[in-house]
């Protein structure tokens, strides 16, 4: 029977020394790369699928942008 007992990260990392907690975040950091930039990259695909607008939306955006661009060159005039 294997009997595992709870270990608390923070309590042992609190008890290191600046050094070797120093050693600690550039390991953990090598560990973690690759996977930190694949959530990053994630991310910015998620967002960039969020925003993608087809020709039709831009010309609509565009259409009303020089609407009222036009009407506030209109009304400064009069």
């Amino acid at each position: 029977m294997k009997v595992t007992v709870p270990i608390n990260i923070g309590v042992i990392i609190k008890q290191l020394p600046l050094e070797e907690k120093l050693r600690l975040v550039r390991q953990l950091e090598k560990e973690t790369w690759a996977s930190r930039l694949d959530q990053i990259v994630n991310k910015i695909r998620s967002r960039r699928s969020i925003k993608e607008l087809s020709s039709n939306e831009i010309n609509r955006i565009v259409e009303d942008v020089r609407k009222t661009r036009y009407a506030r060159t209109a009304s400064s005039r009069s």
